[in-house]
């Protein structure tokens, strides 16, 4: 048996094969079919026109490349869709000639499964890239040579530059920076992510994926502006594990970044916030707060948080209807007002309360926001501003009424004076005239009491040493008052000198001490007085300019009283004791004093729990030398006096007791009438004037006096004199101020210190 010959193998292999196989002749028709080829067409279709059998078309298919194949000799290679079936070939036609004759050999094989997946390969591929395009990531890819293969339409944006500058080169770091360097993804195809710390500030691995790292930078300008940008570049790998590209993205967190760099800062300002900042659910129960609430509210946030808003911010204001405030909160989405509370310590506040309501984007409520500032201090001072506000306007009433009721008293005192020189001291009615004295000096001293607390006279350089005259206080109580009663003292050991004279710091303590004394009754108690210097590292009551004080504080543990009384406790003539046992002025008269001396004075005090007084007073350098006494001055020589005052009845007792000293006197009865008179009366030495009188007062009156009639003297009397006036009135040229109701004795000093001061000008 002979092995086939390489024909019969070709033969076997066409007839074996599934690949479709026939032969065409140059007039088209079919020469030779495999079996496979008949078997696809149901039939034998030998000597019938190619286009018919295999394409079902009457005429030569427009695609035949029998005129290259047969005429030109030439191998032909395409795929074709067929029109009959739908279905995909890929063909091979092969020129072949036999017996003179030439004909195609046509090798078809069945490509549609091939051509499909290849579309489909194709779709996903244009899907993805839909996918990247339409992303709001930004998202491109490097191969294993460096090159960018992916730069996708959100990264255009980003970066500015379009794909077809990027794709295909290795270029793709220009878009961050301007000289080559390595991206996140070139680190992780070299597989040198150490360097990650070196070229960004925040570098690590990636919680999205194992292989993956992720990294943040800031860019001063990355298409046009400051972006904060974070990165993430995960390796591609094939089968056998090797990494054939890179897929980094980009994400644009400029945003998000300064809102965490907001929410850091406002987070640091809640935690060190002097208000406290509670956050609570929607049924008011507390969440969270901040470290003030503890501070103020006196309750551990750990304790607060889960309680009802309501059992933490318990009120002690009777005023305050907390169901209203809740309705008035959910209605309108706010509420705001004063609260008072007592702290777990006992300690009592006023808290100033803001509350919101805040809402998800439907208007849901979700949280209450509450802040809460301590406004004791404020409510505390704005009292004692009012206080001190109602207490000036009394005061300017007070002098006011003092300066008419010393006119009064000059002309009841004066008249008196001169009939002790007419009356004999047993003659009749003697008696009645000293009576008449004394009422007088009596109601003299009440006014002088008023005028101290409307700040009258304070004229002067004077010191005294507030700590001593307080220890001879504290000592004298000690004697003095009962022994259940403890006195307890307390001063510095140097001299605490303030600008009050002797006598009125010794009232001062005096004052509020016996007020302490009083306070307590018939019951034991105790009675605590101190002296200490205050500087600027501390606190000091608001309507005080800064500077060193001292303060002096008297505490006791009596009755104690309400705000009602301690608003009016420095009222003239305001107490609370029975009739007969209080003219109402000793506290008066201790306001008066010390805001005379640039002072200000506090209470602290409720019922049942006693009461602080502190009184605050400059603190000034210790008392100079007192020039020696030079002795009572001679009688003055007799003078031609005017007098100016619109009281007729002060005019004519001052006319009568300057006469009664030897005086010759003139009378006017305005500033404009004594000016006139010194025009035309060249002999009057000494002008006696009032400060308050329609027109012209008397400042401005010995002023003009001063620049007009330089060598006539001005003496100023008045019944209410501020310090200011007093600096006032020595600046005009007034030589002699006298307070009403002027005395003889008075008159007659200042008479001869004037007449001193001019004999001594005379021999200069």
């Amino acid at each position: 048996m002979t092995d086939p010959s390489p024909r019969d193998w070709a033969r076997l292999v066409v007839e074996a094969t599934d690949d479709l196989v026939y032969v065409c002749s140059e007039d088209l028709r079919i020469a030779y079919m495999n079996p496979a080829l008949v078997r696809r067409t149901g039939r034998d279709a030998t000597g019938e026109r190619c286009h018919e059998a295999l394409h079902g078309l009457p005429e030569r298919c427009p695609w035949c490349p029998n005129d290259l194949v047969i005429g030109q000799g030439r191998t032909h290679t395409w795929e074709v869709r067929s029109p009959q079936d739908g279905r995909w070939y890929h063909v091979l036609n092969v020129p072949w000639a036999q017996g003179g004759r030439r004909y195609k050999l046509s090798v078809i094989r069945d490509i549609t499964g091939r051509k499909e997946a290849e579309e489909d390969l194709a779709g996903r591929k244009r899907f993805l890239r839909g996918v990247l395009d339409s992303a709001g990531v930004a998202v491109f890819a490097i191969d294993r040579e460096h090159r960018c293969t992916l730069w996708n339409r959100a990264c255009e944006r980003l970066t500015g530059l379009r794909a077809e500058e990027v794709v295909g080169t290795d270029r793709h770091w220009s878009a961050f920076y301007d000289e080559p360097r390595p991206t996140l993804a070139d680190l992780v195809l070299d597989g040198r992510t150490e360097r990650g710390p070196d070229l960004y500030p925040v570098f690590g691995p990636s919680p999205l994926a194992p292989d993956a790292v992720r990294a943040e930078r800031t860019f001063r300008n990355l298409g046009g502006e400051e972006r904060h940008i974070a990165f993430e570049a995960a390796p591609v790998r094939d089968e056998a594990g090797r990494i054939v590209a890179v897929v980094e993205t980009i994400h644009d967190v400029t945003e998000q970044k300064r809102a965490e760099v907001d929410r850091e800062r406002l987070a640091l300002a809640v935690d060190q916030a002097a208000e406290a900042i509670v956050i609570t659910d929607h049924e008011a129960r507390i969440l969270s707060a901040n470290p003030a609430y503890e501070a103020i509210i006196g309750v551990p946030v750990e304790r607060a948080r889960g309680l009802p808003l309501g059992e933490v911010l318990e009120d002690t204001d009777p005023g305050f209807d907390p169901k209203a405030a809740r309705l008035h909160l959910l209605a309108t989405g706010r509420w705001s007002g004063r609260v008072g509370k007592r702290r777990p310590d006992g300690r009592e506040i006023v808290l100033e309360v803001t509350a919101t309501v805040v809402r998800d984007a439907g208007g849901v409520p979700r949280y209450g926001l509450c802040i809460f500032r301590d406004v004791t201090e404020e409510v505390r001072w704005e009292r004692e501003r009012l206080r001190a506000e109602r207490l000036r306007a009394l005061g300017t009433l007070a002098g006011g009424i003092a300066h008419d009721f010393n006119n009064l008293l000059m002309g009841i005192l004066g008249s008196a004076e001169l009939l002790e020189h007419e009356v004999a001291p047993d003659g009749p009615g003697r008696g009645h005239l000293e009576r008449i004295v004394r009422a007088g000096e009596r109601a003299r001293d009440l006014v002088t009491q008023i005028l101290q607390f409307s700040r009258a006279d304070p004229e002067g350089d004077r010191r005294a040493d507030l700590g001593a005259e307080a220890e001879l206080v504290a000592e004298m109580l000690r004697a003095t008052t009962p022994s259940v009663v403890e006195v307890a003292w307390h001063a510095p050991a140097h001299p605490c000198f303030v600008p009050l004279d002797p006598a009125q710091a010794q009232q001062v303590v005096l004052n509020l001490a016996t007020n302490a004394i009083k306070a307590l009754g018939t019951d034991p108690g105790r009675v605590s007085l101190a002296v200490e210097r205050v500087d600027a590292s501390l606190p000091l009551p608001p309507d005080l300019s800064p500077g060193v004080y001292y303060r002096l504080s008297v505490a006791d543990t009596g009755c104690g009283m309400d705000a009602a009384t301690a608003d009016r406790i420095f009222e003239p003539f305001f107490t609370t004791r029975p009739v007969g046992e209080g003219t109402g002025l000793g506290l008066s008269v201790v306001y008066g004093v010390v805001r005379a001396a640039g002072g200000t004075i506090r209470v602290e005090t409720a019922p049942g729990r006693g009461s602080l007084f502190e009184v605050f007073l400059p603190a000034v350098e210790g008392a100079a030398d007192r020039a020696p006494d030079p002795g009572p001055a001679p009688e003055a020589a007799p003078l031609r006096v005017l007098v100016v005052d619109d009281e007729e009845a002060v005019r004519e007792i001052t006319r009568d007791l300057l006469a009664g000293l030897g005086h010759e006197v003139v009378l006017a009865a305005s500033a404009e009438e004594a000016l006139e008179i010194l025009a035309r009366e060249p002999g009057v030495e000494v002008v006696l004037t009032d400060r308050s009188m329609p027109g012209i007062p008397g400042e401005e009156l010995a002023r003009r006096i001063r620049e007009a009639f330089p060598a006539v003297e001005v003496v100023l009397f008045t019944g209410h004199m501020e310090p200011e006036v007093a600096e006032r009135a020595r600046a005009a040229g007034v030589s002699e101020i006298l307070t009403k109701p002027i005395r003889r004795a008075q008159l007659a000093g200042a008479l001869r210190r004037l007449s001193a001061r001019r004999a001594e000008q005379g021999e200069d």
